[in-house]
């Protein structure tokens, strides 16, 4: 009876145990975020405008935006265009995640292979793509003076003062969409604008590298 008696209560506690692992296992899923980059094709045109997302899926420790760059695949360090997220890993609690960042409109003067890479934890997640010359007849371009508001707007990106009536020598791509360089303490900088945005590449310092309708004036 005695012997009974004690495998019943031994029997018990292993089902017990059983339930608390099964519980705490259930309660607190190991932690698995995954990261993807959609929407970013194999191949776009020089000065042509694109944009991609980032989703952040799974279950752990995530809050914030995590940090993703543009750089040239044969030198990672030469940023094209960067968004400096703050990613806080293991300062919030565990969550179920379903997230979504887009970028803002990203275009490349320069033909070459670039990747984007979003460090994340100890891994880096990368996707490479290239950027091949226009076909002819996919944009129009020609050279032109850029004045007015336009004008105004490569000033406030640059950060440098405004003379009275500012011009810039201008090429055209495609419809209303234009590309300036300017050299500040002999450094070129490349300025592409639209009627909705001005972007600085490389970045200036201490500066966004992308405005919407950015004016010094």
């Amino acid at each position: 009876m005695k012997t009974l008696l004690l495998s019943i209560i031994a029997i018990s506690l292993i089902i017990g145990i059983c339930i608390v692992i099964i519980f705490v296992v259930t309660i607190n899923p190991k932690p698995n975020i995954g990261i993807t980059i959609e929407g970013l094709k194999d191949t776009y045109n020089v000065g042509e405008q694109f944009r991609f997302y980032v989703k952040v899926n799974g279950y752990g420790k995530f809050c914030g935006d995590p940090y993703v760059a543009v750089s040239t695949a044969t030198n990672p360090t030469e940023i094209i265009w960067s968004y400096s997220g703050q990613e806080f890993l293991g300062m919030c609690p565990s969550r179920d995640i379903q997230y979504t960042f887009g970028t803002r409109l990203i275009s490349i003067n320069q033909t070459g292979s670039y990747i984007v890479s979003i460090p994340f934890g100890d891994k880096v997640i990368r996707k490479e793509f290239t950027v091949i010359s226009s076909q002819q007849g996919a944009f129009e371009e020609k050279m032109i003076t850029l004045a007015g508001d336009m004008a105004w707007r490569v000033c406030g990106a640059l950060g440098i003062p405004c003379p009275l009536n500012p011009t810039f020598h201008a090429k055209q791509m495609g419809n209303q969409s234009y590309v300036v360089i300017v050299e500040i303490n002999g450094k070129p900088y490349t300025v592409t604008l639209n009627s909705t945005y001005t972007c600085v590449s490389p970045a200036i310092y201490g500066r966004p590298s992308c405005y919407y309708e950015t004016s010094c004036k």
